[in-house]
């Protein structure tokens, strides 16, 4: 009997350390695409017009403020 109930906990853990790798993983899939979307698209900006790094900057700013918005939906979904 004792050996189902360490069975049972060692499969709660192991579903529990699965879904924190799987939410951290998404978290940062919803950081890293953006910024990597609209920092290429800063630096494409910013050689096609020979500007100083101002679209780089730009699409920083960009990217920060759409995975900010994304992590905040993900992370009140998480806490319903």
């Amino acid at each position: 009997m004792m050996k189902n109930a360490d069975q049972k906990e060692r499969n709660i853990k192991r579903k529990v350390g699965i879904d924190l790798l799987q939410t951290a993983l998404e978290f940062g899939v919803i950081i890293g695409i953006p910024l990597i979307i609209f920092l290429g698209i800063g630096l494409l900006l910013d050689k096609t017009y020979h500007t100083v790094p101002i679209f780089i900057i730009v699409g920083m700013f960009v990217a920060l403020g759409i995975s900010t918005y994304a992590l905040y939906k993900k992370i009140s979904e998480i806490l319903k």
